[in-house]
C-alpha cells in the first residue's frame, strides 16, 4: 500500500473514532443533564404536592379521607405540583405489598413507558394519625425523549458531514505529504537506471523532506562526479595502454627488423655496424621508456620526507648540468634563484626543474633565452621556467601532463621524447605538496611554475 493511502486510512480512522467517541459522550452528557434537570423539577413538584397534602391533614386533624383523585382536595394538591401530569392518593389497602414497606416521608421513584410516552413516577408515604397515605404522582418526559431523538439525529448528520469533509481534506493532505516522497522515489529510480546527476527541487515539504531532497541532490551529484571520474580514469588507462603499446611498437619493429637483417643477410661490415647501432639506439630508447614508467609508478605510490635544501646549491647544479643543452641547442640560459632554504627532496627538485628546462630548450629557437627564476611569496618560493619558443595551443595545455601526450608527435619522437616528462614533473610537484601551472601562447612562449615551502628555521 502506498504511503499516502496508509497515512489517509490511519488519520481517517483516528478522526472518525475521536469524533464518534467525543460526539457520543457530548450527546449523552447533554441528555443526562436535561434528564437530571427534569428529575429535579419532578422531585420539587412532588415534594410541594406532599407538603400541600400534609397541610390538608393538619387542617382536618388527620381525618381527611381522600379516595377519589377527582375530588376537590386531590385536584388542589395536584395543582400545587404544576409539573405533575397525574396525582393520586391511595390507602394502604390499595397499593402493592412492595410499596407497603415505605415508611413515613420516604419516596420511591421509577421510569415507565406508557402508550409510547416516557413517564417518571413516584410513590411517597405519609402517615397521619397512624393512617398511611400513598401519594402517587407522574410527570411527562416525552420532551426529553424527543430531544434525545433529535440530538442523535443531528449527531448522525454531523458525523456524516464531518466524515465526508475530513475524508476529502485528509486525502488532499496525504497526497501533498506523499508527493515530495513520490518525486524522490522517481528520482532515485532514474538514478538507478543510469541518469546520474538527477536533482529535484522541493519547496513545500517540511524541513525533513527538504533535508532529504538536499542530501539526495548532493548524493546524485557526487555519484555523477564519481562515475565521470571513473570513466575518465578508465579512458586514461585505455589511452595509456594504447600509447604505451604504440611507443614500444616503433623501437621493437626497428630492433626486430635490423636483427632479421643481421641474421638472414650477408651484410658488409659497414652495414652490420649500422644495423647494430640502430638496434643499440632503439634498445636505449626502450630502456629510457621503462625507467620513466618505473619512476612514474614509484612517484604515484610513494611519499617523500622533505628536508631543508639550499636553493642556491640547486642553481649551481642546474648551471653545470644545463650548460651542455645550452650549447647543443644554441639557446642562452639565465638562472636566478633566491638564496633561501626550502623544504624539498634535492634530487627530485633538481630533476623537476631539469625536465622543465629540457622541454624549454626543445621548444626554443636558436639565439633565444631560457629563464629559470624564483619569487618569494611569503611562506613559499615560486619557481618558474620560462621560454620564448613556439608555445602551446590553449586546447592542449590541460593535456600536457597526460602520459604519452605530445603536441608535435613527429618532432618529439625525433628528439627522443616519449611524452612522459611532464607527467613525471606533475607527480614530483605533487610530492612537494604543489602542482604545475602552465601558461602558454602559440609563437609567444611558455611559462611553467610551481611552489615549494620555505624552511623558516634556516633563514
Amino acid at each position: 500500500m502506498k504511503l499516502s493511502y496508509k497515512f489517509f486510512c490511519i488519520a481517517y480512522v483516528i478522526v472518525l473514532l475521536a469524533t464518534g467517541i467525543m460526539g457520543a459522550f457530548s450527546v449523552n452528557a447533554t441528555l443526562n443533564t436535561s434528564m437530571d434537570a427534569k428529575e429535579e423539577q419532578f422531585v420539587a413538584a412532588n415534594k410541594y404536592a406532599c407538603d400541600s397534602f400534609m397541610s390538608f391533614l393538619d387542617v382536618t386533624y388527620g381525618e381527611l379521607k381522600i379516595y377519589d383523585q377527582n375530588s376537590i382536595e386531590a385536584q388542589i394538591i395536584a395543582g400545587a405540583g404544576m409539573q405533575l401530569k397525574e396525582f393520586d392518593i391511595k390507602h394502604k389497602v390499595e397499593v402493592s405489598s412492595a410499596l407497603k414497606t415505605l415508611s413515613h416521608g420516604e419516596c420511591y421513584y421509577s421510569y415507565a413507558k406508557e402508550e409510547g410516552v416516557l413517564l417518571i413516577k413516584s410513590v411517597c408515604c405519609i402517615e397521619s394519625g397512624g393512617i398511611p397515605y400513598y401519594l402517587m404522582a407522574s410527570a411527562d418526559c416525552s420532551d426529553i425523549e424527543a430531544q434525545r431523538i433529535q440530538m442523535w439525529k443531528w449527531y448522525g448528520i454531523a458525523v456524516f458531514l464531518l466524515a465526508a469533509v475530513s475524508g476529502v481534506l485528509l486525502f488532499v493532505v496525504a497526497y501533498r505529504v506523499a508527493l515530495p516522497i513520490n518525486r524522490l522515489s522517481l528520482a532515485v529510480s532514474d538514478v538507478a537506471k543510469g541518469d546520474y546527476g538527477k536533482t529535484i527541487s522541493i519547496k513545500n515539504g517540511g524541513y525533513e523532506i527538504k533535508q532529504l531532497s538536499d542530501n539526495f541532490n548532493k548524493m546524485s551529484l557526487i555519484i555523477q562526479n564519481t562515475i565521470s571520474a571513473i570513466k575518465d580514469e578508465s579512458e586514461k588507462q585505455n589511452m595509456f595502454v594504447a600509447n604505451l603499446a604504440h611507443e614500444m611498437k616503433t623501437p621493437m619493429t626497428a630492433i626486430i627488423g635490423y636483427a632479421e637483417m643481421l641474421n638472414s643477410y650477408n651484410l658488409t661490415q659497414q652495414e652490420s655496424k649500422r644495423a647494430s647501432k640502430a638496434i643499440y639506439k632503439e634498445g636505449k630508447r626502450l630502456e629510457k621508456l621503462s625507467l620513466q614508467l618505473l619512476d612514474l609508478y614509484v612517484y604515484r605510490n610513494d611519499s617523500l620526507s622533505l628536508e631543508p635544501v639550499a636553493l642556491n646549491s640547486v642553481a649551481d647544479q642546474l648551471q653545470s648540468t644545463l650548460m651542455f643543452h645550452s650549447k647543443k641547442h644554441k639557446v642562452n640560459l639565465d638562472i636566478n634563484l633566491h638564496n633561501v632554504w626550502v623544504k624539498a627532496d634535492s634530487v627530485l627538485l633538481l630533476s623537476l626543474i631539469y625536465n622543465l628546462a629540457d622541454n624549454a630548450f626543445k621548444a626554443s629557437r636558436e639565439g633565444e633565452c631560457i629563464y629559470i627564476f624564483s619569487e618569494d611569496t611569503g611562506n613559499e618560493i615560486k619557481i618558474t621556467v620560462k621560454d620564448n619558443g613556439r608555445g602551446i595551443s590553449p586546447e592542449n595545455i590541460r593535456l600536457l601532463t597526460e602520459p604519452f601526450f605530445r603536441e608535435d608527435k613527429s618532432r618529439s619522437r625525433r628528439l627522443g621524447g616519449a611524452g612522459l616528462g611532464l607527467t613525471l614533473c606533475k607527480e614530483i610537484a605533487r610530492l612537494h605538496n604543489s602542482q604545475l601551472h602552465i601558461e602558454s601562447s602559440p609563437n609567444v612562449g611558455t611559462s611553467v611554475w610551481f611552489t615549494v615551502a620555505k624552511e623558516v628555521s634556516y633563514e
